[in-house]
């Protein structure tokens, strides 16, 4: 048995602020820059991905309304994927036990977002202040035996 589950949306643009698009935002400045905010205008790069870095409360760019914010939030996710085999009812009735079914199964949640949304962004969420939470993959494995 296979079970595939997949989700998203083909045009959908997103608008980035807080954390995501103003570093030292937070009151704690380490966790509130990103890696990506490392790619910051000065002369000798002057076509970085975001204004010049200033700490919160001195204003500058970074807290400028501006399309430089709205990103493409498109994306194709594949939410779920199950593998089973289930054991034939007949091969338990050959081994003489108890048994009269057993099924194994694999499980995945979360396996793959194609998007081009900034890393580490759900584009399913609305980033209104850019507050993001990673999203969580999981594995499941089970066993399911019937008597």
């Amino acid at each position: 048995e296979i079970s595939l589950f997949g989700q998203g949306v083909g045009l959908r643009n997103n608008y980035y602020s807080g954390t995501g698009a103003v570093p030292f935002s937070s009151a704690d400045f380490a966790a509130s820059l990103l890696k990506m905010h490392k790619d910051f205008w000065t002369p000798s790069n002057p076509n970085a991905r975001f204004p010049r870095l200033l700490p919160s409360g001195s204003g500058g760019n970074n807290y400028v309304a501006s399309s430089q914010w709205i990103r493409d939030a498109s994306y194709f996710r594949l939410k779920n994927v199950n593998i089973a085999y289930r054991f034939p009812a007949a091969w338990f009735k050959k081994t003489g036990t108890p048994l009269t079914g057993a099924k194994i199964y694999v499980s995945g949640q979360n396996l793959l977002t194609v998007t081009k949304a900034w890393k580490g962004f759900d584009p399913e969420i609305n980033n209104g202040n850019a507050e993001f939470y990673p999203l969580m993959r999981t594995m499941t494995v089970g066993v399911n035996i019937n008597f």
